[in-house]
């Protein structure tokens, strides 16, 4: 059973907003591959989904250490948001929780410190600041 209470940030009648768990080493909220966040816009949330080439690679049953080097070659992103489509609906549907996550925040995602910066169009993109080997505890 877990001992993290809730703090709820926003009610809306489809989703809440909740705050993350933080990390009791560093601090900083804790996100992992698939979870869902809320971004503050101008006048309601959007909704990211964060995911990366090993986690990616994983629920696929594909190679991660192939995938991670062979992404590294190319130069792709190794760590992204994805944005969430919406629907509007008349099915009765349980209501979702979101984790809030803002422009300007440090995190904690796959070993790594980040920062959410805003991208071209406004929405998030993670830009690394640390790397796995900092937080190596011994």
């Amino acid at each position: 059973m877990s001992r993290y209470i809730k703090e709820v940030v926003a009610s809306f009648p489809a989703y809440d907003v909740i705050k993350p768990r933080k990390c009791s080493l560093t601090g900083l909220p804790v996100f992992k591959a698939n979870d869902v966040v809320a971004v503050s816009g101008s006048r309601n949330y959007k909704m990211y989904t964060f995911g990366s080439v090993v986690s990616y690679a994983i629920a696929n049953n594909d190679d991660p250490i192939e995938s991670y080097n062979s992404s590294v070659a190319c130069g792709h992103d190794l760590y992204w948001l994805n944005k969430n489509c919406v629907s509007i609906t008349s099915n009765n549907e349980a209501k979702e929780t979101y984790l809030e996550l803002n422009i300007g925040d440090e995190i904690l995602f796959e070993g790594i410190v980040f920062r959410i910066d805003a991208n071209w169009d406004k929405s998030p993109k993670l830009v690394p600041i640390s790397s796995k080997d900092e937080y190596v505890l011994i």
